[in-house]
């Protein structure tokens, strides 16, 4: 039995005034994570809807992880077809130290 591929992620950028990276949103089927860049950290928020939809909004760490490692994390993730908050969460959690909770 051949193995068929599910659709993937969607991934957004945002950037400051000096067109760098600030921020990554990541939709995937159970929900939304945002990541912003503080200090060469990662503050990762998460919630239930769509990105348009902030409500239930929790924080979920900081981790001592850049914005463009984190970005280079979910191109692998993506590629391989992952569409789960709660995937690229471990991810990161392996990837990285939790500075905070």
């Amino acid at each position: 039995m051949e193995k068929t591929q599910g659709k993937s992620f969607d991934l957004a950028v945002t950037s400051n005034e000096d067109h760098k990276v600030d921020g990554v949103y990541v939709q995937a089927g159970d929900g939304t994570l945002q990541a912003s860049e503080d200090e060469g950290c990662i503050e990762v928020w998460g919630w239930p809807g769509p990105w348009n939809n902030m409500a239930g909004r929790e924080f979920r760490g900081r981790y001592e992880l850049s914005i463009g490692r984190y970005l280079h994390l979910l191109e692998e993730m993506k590629s391989d077809g992952v569409n789960s908050c709660r995937e690229v969460l471990a991810a990161i959690a392996d990837k990285a130290i939790q500075v905070t909770a």
